[in-house]
């Protein structure tokens, strides 16, 4: 009698077991920016973070004197504003701070940098 030929069995396939994504970390804390000069003084940005959501920001240092004083008192305010809304330094600059702004943003970017946001 003829030997039957053995069925060759399929392959075997293994398909690994995806490991869940871990949860982001979140980022709770105070972070102060660098403290950025221009022509007319210093702007210094500090953001709180809770739960990796930017909740407050402040202006510690901006100038205050000369022409800037009435233009920073009323961009400041804005600038504020749209980090809030935007949770990042991807804000607009404000119509006449052509130097408090992006002093601003590069302030703001520092402290986000230092939170890891």
């Amino acid at each position: 009698p003829k030997p039957t030929p053995t069925p060759t069995p399929p392959p075997v396939v293994v398909t690994p077991t995806p490991k869940p994504t871990p949860p982001p970390v979140l980022v709770n804390g105070t972070f102060l920016g660098s403290a950025v000069r221009n022509p007319y003084g210093v702007v210094q940005v500090q953001i709180v973070v809770v739960n990796s959501r930017i909740t407050t920001v402040t202006a510690p240092q901006y100038p205050k004197s000369s022409d800037s004083g009435p233009i920073n008192a009323r961009a400041i305010p804005i600038l504020i504003q749209e980090t809030l809304v935007a949770q990042s330094a991807n804000i607009a600059a404000v119509s006449g701070a052509s130097f408090t702004s992006p002093s601003f943003k590069t302030s703001l970017q520092s402290a986000l940098t230092q939170a890891g946001l």
